[in-house]
This record gives structure tokens, sequence and C-alpha cells, in this order.
């Protein structure tokens, strides 16, 4: 349990008892005042309470302004959050006008940072906090996994513990300036690795006695099921154990998308639902065949092509050479399928990440069962369980992306789902882009307008490709590497 600090977001109040706060982002460039004034407006009709805009220079920074009396005219108080990248600079001017900053503290180390740390730390930042200190802005310090500074991967390695203590300096310098007005969020699209870093994060905060609210996020989830079920487990679990006051959905499709997924989370989870009624009311024991599958199996009512063992299959054949097992078994009623995923990636999420289970079991009204295995392996592969195809790497898109990242991620996924055990990423452009793939076997990051670079291993193979070879120029790759397993 996090019981954070209240603060003011512009009109709204966050952290403390309030409710958790659903965020999401413009995909818009925000130099295009209308467009971007249009899209927060279809945003906070979805039930978006906090929108984030990217902030790439100093006259996007001057465009927030614009956006701001706009929106004031239409008499929509919607907070507005400048996320900015690799400039200080432009941090200062957007905490002018925004109500909120993001910055990543990746961005803020250069060679002198390194040597002296938190000294030029605060050389760097205290520009920043003057301005925010006059103006009531928020600051929130936004750790990604893929963004850690050479000094930190140095010391701790591109680790959890990386991430925390990356943020940690942070929130001693602004401790020593008396800067409290700040949100924090470690993110990563590993769903363990995220899991695991926000409570470090916040055994890190009690340990401080210092208690900032928390934002959380899977970065770079993707899109379709897989982009839901991971953002529905890790939100889903740190909601449930009393962590988080703000959340996102982050999906590589149109961000309107996002919002069904984080109202369900804030609604359900967001006041501390306990998942221990799983090991007490759902674990069944069993009789299967002794097997060599590696990982969780999957039981069904009926014969399915995800499955490993269907219920009738078990009570009709003799089991010569068995062992008795526990598994965990779901029964939901009238979900439809979107609502389904989320709230069983959520129920799933605790004991899935503390413990060991030997099985599962996914039944509900209104799903058929290839549709609720299929729902139980993307849940057991996020979570690091078992493997069934490639994994996705791919970020939301915003206003910096270069190329059509959702049709393009789509067209990657029907040429490779069969590869299994590959990760590949799909990158909108170069800001998170070859930091987040890194962990990726194959990558393709945007990197001007239409075309894209190609990525092995986290190494640039070939630069400036059209988006329309993006995905032979990638398959045949794979293959010349000799990883084209279908």
């Amino acid at each position: 349990m996090h019981r954070s600090n209240e603060i003011k977001l512009g009109n709204l109040k966050l952290g403390g008892d309030n409710p958790v706060r659903i965020q999401s982002m413009t995909n818009t460039k925000t130099s295009n005042i209308k467009s971007t004034i249009d899209q927060i407006i279809d945003l906070v009709n979805g039930g978006c309470e906090i929108v984030r805009v990217t902030t790439q220079n100093i006259p996007d920074s001057k465009c927030i302004k614009e956006i701001k009396d706009e929106l004031e005219k239409r008499n929509l108080m919607v907070p507005i959050v400048a996320d900015v990248h690799f400039n200080p600079k432009v941090a200062e001017i957007a905490a002018l006008y925004a109500d909120k900053v993001r910055i990543n503290p990746g961005n803020y180390y250069s060679s002198e940072v390194n040597e002296t740390n938190l000294e030029a730390i605060s050389r760097n930042l205290l520009p920043l906090i003057n301005i925010c200190k006059q103006h009531d802005t928020i600051i929130r310090i936004g750790v990604n996994h893929g963004s850690l500074s050479d000094r930190i991967l140095q010391e701790y390695g591109d680790t959890p513990l990386g991430m925390v203590e990356s943020l940690m300096e942070f929130v001693e310098v602004f401790s020593i300036h008396d800067f409290h007005n700040i949100v924090l969020s470690v993110k990563t699209s590993s769903v363990p690795i995220m899991i695991e870093s926000n409570l470090l994060l916040v055994d890190r905060l009690k340990s401080k006695g210092v208690f900032y609210p928390i934002h959380l996020g899977v970065t770079e989830a993707g899109g379709d099921d897989e982009g839901r079920i991971k953002s529905a487990l890790g939100i889903g679990y740190l909601l449930s154990k009393g962590i988080g006051d703000t959340i996102r959905v982050s999906l590589a499709e149109s961000p309107i998308m996002e919002l069904p997924i984080a109202r369900y989370l804030a609604c359900n989870y967001g006041i501390s639902k306990s998942n221990n009624f799983i090991e007490k009311q759902c674990i069944e024991k069993i009789r299967i065949p002794v097997n060599e599958i590696n990982g969780p199996i999957i039981i069904s009512n009926k014969t399915s092509k995800y499955s490993d063992y269907t219920y009738e299959s078990l009570k009709s054949e003799k089991i010569i050479d068995s062992k008795i097992i526990d598994i965990v078994k779901l029964d939901y009623s009238d979900l439809d399928y979107n609502t389904l995923m989320v709230r069983t990636s959520a129920d799933l999420s605790s004991i899935l990440y503390n413990k060991y289970i030997d099985g599962v079991s996914l039944s509900n009204t209104l799903t058929n069962d290839d549709q609720n295995a299929k729902i139980l392996q993307v849940i057991l592969q996020a979570m690091g369980k078992r493997i069934f195809n490639s994994e996705y790497i791919a970020c939301p898109t915003c206003g910096r992306t270069n190329i059509e990242l959702v049709n393009l991620l789509r067209k990657v996924k029907h040429h490779t789902d069969s590869l299994v055990g590959l990760k590949i990423a799909v990158m909108g452009c170069i800001v998170n882009g070859p930091g987040e793939m890194l962990g990726a076997d194959y990558g393709l990051v945007g990197s001007s307008k239409g075309y894209l670079n190609l990525y092995k291993k986290g190494k640039i193979v070939s630069k400036r490709i059209p988006q329309d070879e993006a995905v032979k120029a990638l398959t045949d790759l794979i293959k010349l590497s000799g990883d084209w397993n279908d």
C-alpha cells in the first residue's frame, strides 16, 4: 500500500484519497493547434482526466499556451502535460504554460553529470525548479527502462534497481531545493520488470519517508489483445496492492482506444481490491498426465487449438503415469471479449507474479473456448511463464511519430506471428525507440517521415527504408539470420 500525498494539478486533485486519475496522450503534432484541441476534446469526452502533448521544441512549448487558452474559452479545464525529451530548455519554457512537465532523467545526464552526479544534476534542474515554483507547475520524473544513463548502467546495470536509483537521484535534488510538487514513474515494456520496479520504488520512498504520487503504465505495450493484456496485468496488479495515483494504458492505436481499459482498471482495482480470492476460492485439484510442458498448462472445457488439455480428455482417458496439480479456475458470466481480457489479466496478475502455478482454466458465458484459451496464452507469455508466439514491442502513437505505425505493426504481426520466441519491435521515432527496443531481436524505428531504420540486437543494419518496403526488409533479415522457424 502506498498512501501518497495529495497535490493539485490544474483544477484536479490527485494522490491522497482521490480516485485514480486517467491519463492519455495526443498523437497530433502539437503545432497543429486545431487538431490537438479537437483530439483533447474527444479524449475528455471519453473519460480522460489528464492529457499529455508532445513537446519537442520551444515552438511546441509556446503552443501549449494557445491550446490552454482555447480550451478555457470552451470551459474545458483539463490539465495539460508537456512531454519533454532531450532538451532541458524546452521543459523550462513549457513549465510557464503547462500544468505539468514530464522529464526523463536520462536526458539530463552529460559527461559532467556522470562525473559529479548530484551537483551537476542540481545545476541543470534548478532553472526548471524555480519556474515550476513560480507557476505551481508539477514535474513528473519519468524513468524509461530504455533510456538509463551510462553511469547508471555501469553502476546498477539494466535493472529495476537502476531505474529506481536513477529516479531517486532526482527526488533527492528536488528535496534539496524544497520542491515537492512531483509525480514519479518507472516504465518498461516488460510486465514483470514494471511490477518489480514499482514495488522497489515504493520501498525506497517509504525508507526515505516521502510519499509522492505514482503514475503507472506499461510502456511500448503494443496494440490489439497483447497491448491490452500487458497493461491490465501490470497496472491491475499494482492498483490491487494500493499503488498508483494516475494511469495510462499505452496502446499502439488511437489514444481514444486506451480509455475504456483505463476506466475499467481505475474503477474496479483502484481502491486496493485484493486478488487473494483467487487463491482461496478458485483453486481446483486435478489429475493430469506427467508431461514436459515447461510452465503452467492451459485447460479448456472443450477442444481448443490453444489449450493443452480439456476437462473431457482428462476424465475420459486412462492416465497411467500421472500427477495431481492445483490449477486456478476462473469462471465469469456475461463479459464481452475486451472486458474479459482486462478482467482476467488483472485478476490473475497477483498469483502469476507472486508464485508458481501449475495450470489455469478460463470460462465465460459470452466467449468460446478458443477465445478463452488464447487470452490465457497471451497472459502467460506476457508474464514470462511460457512462450507461444512472437512478442511485440510497439510504442503508442504520439506527435513525434513519423510513420503509419498502427498499420505497419499489424502487417509485421501478420507476417511474423508464427515465429515462436522472437521479440520484434516497431517504434515510431528515435526518442524511446532505440533504447526501449534493446531487448528485441529485431526492430523497425521511424527515422524521418515515411522512413525507418532496421535493427538487429540493438544495432542498425539498414537506414532510411521506405515504409512500404519495411516489412519485406525485416522478414528478409530474419530469414538471412536463420531465425525464420515457422
